[in-house]
């Protein structure tokens, strides 16, 4: 059962009640995603009172899982604890021989009441069901569960209820209360804690929410504000921001012992969750975020508070970890250049070095995984320098490494889509050619492994992890020659990890230290490398103690798991990151060795300037500063907390020489349009052609591309609101869930019109969703709302409820204009199948990303068109695709959308798509380029031939037909006649 939420019987009714309800009512249904995916062979209580089950983010899963099983713990241990009395627990489950006991709010408990009546399954598990006792505030009785209605702002009221059903003091009771009590005013919480305090023999098991670096902390600010919107303020957590406030808030209260530790501190301990268990969850549900884990569970704590003199379980290491203590601290100048609004949002991104400039290339966006560059630069340079990398031209991606190999040279490695899509390419970026070219591929794809540059233009890696989860022991070394190969290693004792921190203090030497194992915990140690390259590389790999820790117990400052790290001014830095049992504080996060290995330093600055988050940030060093762009994370279910700008760190008294984030370039379009590449010349096996960006700024200037006939991607348009707004939660919310819809459910990723692999699927909009966020492969393409079989498709018409949030822009007024249709598309895992429209459109990429293949229309002879059919048989995506040899004499065209690109495509150009996002949506804007021609009468989906080809294909079939009594011979003679003649027309009527 949940937990006491501050219900109310005869006190008069508040309306902050009813919003504490709903966060109740929020975290039952995120109990009941983790009893389905986590526990399906248990009880499926929660069930009973979740109607429609939502599948939680693997963050708001796991976070749930472990507040639920530190719960568990607690409530069994009581259970087992030999006593003769009987037991009493407040607020949780149901267990044989104990008698447990909800005190909620009179409208759930009713509800509750009705759901335990009503399903047998709840009902077979009780004993002397007892409805019509008469009793005020007791709505439900059984042998082994009752549930009372009163507020515990009225203990006068309550205690009298549990004394006639229970003689209290012969009893053990455990009071429970999950997330709740900080929701009334201090003084009424402390006097529920000062009223269990009086019971005989009583326990208190309590799990709310602290502030243990204080209020200023970027996610106890995110999670404050939270609440605060909600109009639910965490009202205790400013009275009692730490364990020891809260283990010291019972003591006073009268409690004899209490225990209180953060539920990270609770997962690294083998005792409440075992290496195993840790192991098997990665088996349920692939995860990768760690240290925004990390970040929450250090927020929570699990405090246990006993009337008798039982044994503390916590440790003293643990309490003496969370009392403040100075650190010797070296301090710093700073500079912060606030970024303009919105722009310069990524994490988890890699940065490539430059002179004066930098860039950070990928990561995580605040919708989907990046392909493109943000360029930063100083702020006091005179001239814009020229030095904005392009996109890569591959998959966007998230924790890999980018390493310098010369001065104008970088290699990319690796990195990932979803944890469970790690890559293996490989790209060398050319600072003066500005390009990026395929470099050799690692012998297996990773993510979060570490890269340094050793000797001359080589690159070391260690570790990682691969898209099964298997976390990698091998060291590789690359160079441009002979591409990747092994290094051998004696036998060290290394254990496999990923994420750890790997630095070059030579060069051909370094450390190692920090990571994850494989089992969830940050390793605390260090390694000390050195490469040997002379004959076959061999790598030497010998531990170093640990330095001294300034906390007796807690882990050093470099047992740390996606921590950044450089070479600076004050020597080897370490950045952020997560430690294991406990948050870091402030003074720990940025330390320095200042210059050698002894003792680790605290690196501070003016506090004066907004605190970043250093989580997922990059680190750019010189001679002169360090700077710290990028980062940010999900705070649980509380929103994402972005650095919204630049910190430029130099020794005290040297003169900082910020960096700001330049704007997009001012890219003239007809300037663009000179340098264009639309087709190379047939070879052997196919080139495929990069579609090009560029920026447009009037609508003259899209017209000049409609009537040029060529796709280019549109960027840095305004598309509206839809980019940001359009998760699967709001669009579930406005549009509603209920709303029929008509979807494909395909048989394979790969769908084919001319197979027919695949069904037409009516079902809720909700139930849809479901499906895609479960990787199902289905595909929405939306029809009208008003006469499907009749009328185009417009998401203006046919979803009211969120037209407003897209718009195309003045620039793109033409295809407004004349616009056709404006379906809707909402995909899974799964490929368009290669086909062409007649009319022209632009696809707006809103969430998610994807890769498109296109072909010019002079390519469809090559390309298996059936005759009548729009539709090719030819699946691009599958074997060699586009460079398959059959389709040598093609010339296709590849595009990688990312959200906000806009992609044009003309008339009759064959195109395919395939999502590199678990999601993808987006909407089409079909317009007419012809002002006669069409087809005549109804057109749905505006892909029926001109009028032209229509009546064509009849006169072929009238003309073949009058050819039927001659001789076979003479037949095809003159039908070939023919057919050279239009074929003769067709040649004639070329550009």
């Amino acid at each position: 059962m949940e937990k006491i939420k501050g219900p109310v019987s005869v006190r008069k009714h508040d309306p902050r009640d009813d919003l504490i309800m709903a966060t109740n009512n929020s975290s039952i249904v995120s109990k009941r995603s983790v009893e389905r995916l986590y526990h399906p062979h248990r009880p499926q209580y929660f069930r009973h009172f979740v109607k429609k089950p939502q599948r939680r983010s693997p963050l708001i899963n796991r976070g749930y899982w472990l507040r639920m099983r530190v719960i568990e713990k607690a409530v069994q241990d009581f259970i087992v604890e030999p006593s003769p009395k009987r037991k009493i627990v407040l607020n949780l489950g149901s267990c044989q021989h104990v008698t447990f006991v909800d005190v909620d709010y009179e409208q759930l408990m009713r509800r509750k009441a009705q759901v335990l009546d009503q399903t047998l399954e709840l009902r077979n598990l009780l004993s002397s069901i007892r409805q019509d006792h008469g009793r005020p505030g007791l709505l439900f009785r059984s042998d082994q569960y009752s549930a009372v209605a009163c507020d515990l702002r009225d203990l006068e009221s309550l205690e009298p209820i549990l004394r006639a059903e229970f003689d209290l003091d012969q009893c053990q009771v455990l009071c429970v209360a999950e997330v709740s009590i900080t929701y009334m005013d201090v003084e009424a919480a402390d006097r529920v804690v000062r009223w269990a305090a009086k019971l005989p023999d009583a326990r208190f098991c309590l799990l709310e929410q602290i502030l243990p670096d204080g209020e200023k902390h970027p996610f106890a600010q995110q999670m404050v504000k939270h609440f605060d919107k909600l109009s639910t303020p965490l009202r205790t957590v400013h009275t009692y921001p730490t364990t020891m406030h809260q283990e010291r808030r019972f003591l006073s209260a009268g409690w004899h012992t209490a225990t209180a530790r953060n539920l990270w501190d609770l997962w690294c301990d083998a005792e409440i969750v075992t290496s195993a268990e840790r192991v098997q969850l990665h088996d349920v549900e692939p995860f990768d975020e760690w240290e925004e884990l990390a970040m929450f569970a250090a927020h929570y704590f699990l405090l246990v508070a006993s009337t008798s003199m039982i044994q503390s379980a916590r440790r003293k290491e643990a309490l003496m970890a969370e009392t403040h203590r100075d650190v010797e601290r070296i301090h710093a100048d700073l500079e912060y250049r606030i970024n303009p609004k919105g722009l310069g949002r990524r994490r988890y991104s890699a940065l490539i070095s430059s002179c004066e400039a930098f860039a950070l290339q990928g990561g995580m966006g605040t919708a989907s995984r990046l392909a493109s560059c943000d360029s930063y630069a100083r702020s006091d340079m005179s001239s814009d320098p020229p030095f904005r990398p392009p996109s890569l031209p591959s998959t966007a991606r998230m924790c890999h490494t980018i390493t310098p190999v010369t001065s104008t040279k970088s290699l990319l490695v690796g990195g990932r889509s979803s944890p469970t899509e790690a890559f293996s390419d490989c790209w060398l970026y050319d600072a003066e050619r500005m390009a990026w070219h395929t470099a050799v591929p690692l012998p297996s794809p990773r993510y979060r492994h570490c890269a340094v540059k050793v000797s001359a233009g080589q690159v070391l890696v260690y570790g990682g992890k691969d898209g099964t989860g298997k976390i990698l022991n091998e060291w590789l070394l690359w160079d441009a020659e002979i591409g990747w190969h092994a290094v051998s290693t004696c036998e060290t004792g290394l254990a496999a990890r990923f994420g750890a921190c790997m630095v070059a203090t030579g060069a051909e030497s370094g450390i190692l230290f920090g990571g994850m194992s494989s089992d969830g915990n940050v390793l605390d140690e260090i390694w000390e490398w050195s490469l040997s390259l002379t004959g076959v590389p061999t790598l030497s790999v010998t531990s170093r103690s640990v330095p001294s820790r300034k906390v007796a117990g807690s882990a050093s400052m470099f047992g740390r798991f996606g921590a950044a790290t450089c070479i600076s001014p004050w020597g080897v830095c370490i950045f952020g990151g997560i430690i294991s049992e406990r948050l870091l504080r402030h003074d720990e996060e940025i330390v320095t060795d200042g210059g050698h290995s002894s003792t680790l330093r605290s690196l501070l600055s003016q506090d004066h300037h907004p605190r970043p988050l250093l989580i997922g940030i990059s680190i750019h060093n010189d001679d002169q500063s360090i700077t710290i762009v990028g980062g940010g994370a999900v705070c649980f279910s509380f929103g994402t907390h972005w650095n919204e700008g630049v910190w430029t760190m130099s020794p005290l008294g040297s003169p900082v020489r910020a960096f700001s984030l330049l704007p997009a370039p001012a890219q003239r379009f007809h300037d663009s349009l000179d340098s264009l590449q639309f087709s190379a010349p047939p070879s052997e096996q196919s080139y495929v052609s990069p579609i090009p960006r560029v920026h447009i700024t009037s609508q003259a200037d899209f017209d000049t591309l409609v009537r040029q006939g060529q796709p280019v991607i549109l960027e840095g348009l305004n598309i509206g609101p839809c980019t940001e707004k359009w998760d699967f939660e709001y669009l579930k919310e406005r549009i509603g869930a209920e709303r029929p819809v008509v979807y494909h459910q395909a048989t394979s990723e790969n769908m084919n019109f001319l197979e027919k692999n695949f069904s037409y699927v009516t079902a809720g909009f909700g139930s849809f969703l479901d499906r895609v966020r479960n990787g199902e492969t289905v595909y929405l393409r939306s029809l009208s709302s008003s006469k499907p079989a009749e009328c185009p498709a417009s998401i203006f018409e046919d979803f009211t409820a969120i037209a407003g949030d897209f718009y195309l822009p003045p620039q793109l007024q033409t295809a407004m204009s004349d616009c056709h249709s404006s379906p809707l598309r909402i995909s899974g895992p799964v490929r368009m199948w290669l086909h062409y429209d007649v009319m022209a459109n632009v696809l707006c990429q809103i969430r998610g990303s994807k890769r498109m293949i296109l072909y010019p229309p002079a390519d469809a002879r090559h390309l298996q068109l059936p005759a009548g059919a729009s539709s090719s048989m030819v699946n691009v995506f599958d074997g060699a695709g586009v460079h398959d040899t059959s389709l040598a004499r093609t010339h296709p065209h590849e595009a990688w959308l990312h959200v906000g690109d806009v992609l044009f495509i003309p008339s009759l150009w064959l195109h395919a798509a395939t999502p590199t996002d678990l999601t993808s949506i987006a909407v089409n804007v079909f317009f007419r380029t012809l002002t006669e021609g069409y087809a005549v009468g109804k057109d749905v989906y505006g892909n029926r031939d001109v009028q032209a080809y229509e009546k064509g294909r009849g006169d072929i079939g009238r003309i073949v037909q009058s050819f039927k009594r001659l001789p076979p011979l003479m037949r095809r003679f003159y039908l070939e006649r023919l057919a050279a003649e239009l074929q003769e027309q067709a040649q004639a009527a070329e550009p």
